[in-house]
């Protein structure tokens, strides 16, 4: 079992690299309740631990850090890879949740965090072989915190594809081909619209930066878009 303090060099990278947002979670008892082939377990045979990576305080993370990471914990011995957003499957808001870092929307699927609402970003995931970090408890907040249960919803009056067509909530796919039309080019009226950490808007070219990164990521887990094209003629 790797050491707290290894951990604690872990994290303490992770925030002054940007991160200021993490969370581990025992993949084996999230993978338990996710499809087969979007399991963490997939992605990495033999994982057993996640490392998640968001950053809500606006500003840009160093991108090369979840890999220098798990550069780390595999010189320590234990195997490590990072799964990004742009090529992974796995669902980074559910991981995100179990890692206590929010809960996600039932009515626009994003993460919802306490403190910054749907402004954050999953940068990464680190995955790592086996428990190095000895047993991890469940953090998942999403009992107690549930904010859209009892709210007035002005992200749906908010979003186009929910005007046009009615699904009581955002609908992904919809909202993805809303935006690749030209649609909400340079920010997202819901998320501007959420009750949820209202006070914490970001500078304009941040929040442009996350909202195109946003739209490339919906493209890809979509099947549409440059990397999925790329993969479908290589044959990964």
């Amino acid at each position: 079992v790797m050491t707290s303090e290894i951990l604690r060099q872990i994290e303490e990278r992770a925030r002054g690299a940007g991160f200021d947002l993490i969370g581990l979670v025992d993949t084996a008892r999230f993978d338990a309740g996710q499809p087969t082939e979007l399991r963490c377990a997939r992605e990495l045979p033999g994982c057993g631990t996640a490392i998640v990576l968001a950053c809500g305080s606006p500003g840009s993370p160093q991108w090369n850090a979840p890999r220098e990471l798990a550069a780390t914990i595999s010189q320590a011995g234990h195997r490590a890879r990072v799964a990004e957003p742009m090529q992974s499957r796995l669902r980074f808001a559910a991981l995100a949740e179990a890692a206590g870092l929010g809960t996600v929307s039932p009515v626009i699927h994003r993460l919802l965090h306490p403190q910054f609402g749907p402004r954050v970003m999953v940068g990464a995931v680190v995955l790592v072989e086996g428990s190095p970090f000895g047993p991890i408890a469940d953090a998942s907040i999403a009992d107690r915190f549930q904010p859209c249960c009892h709210c007035s919803r002005p992200c749906l009056t908010a979003c186009p594809s929910e005007r046009s067509t009615g699904h009581g909530h955002v609908d992904e796919q919809q909202c993805t081909t809303e935006r690749n039309g030209g649609g909400c080019a340079d920010a997202c009226n819901v998320v501007r619209s959420c009750p949820v950490g209202a006070g914490q808007a970001m500078p304009t070219h941040v929040e442009r930066e996350r909202h195109r990164f946003e739209l490339h990521r919906a493209l890809a887990m979509q099947g549409r878009g440059l990397l999925p094209m790329i993969r479908r003629w290589i044959g990964f």
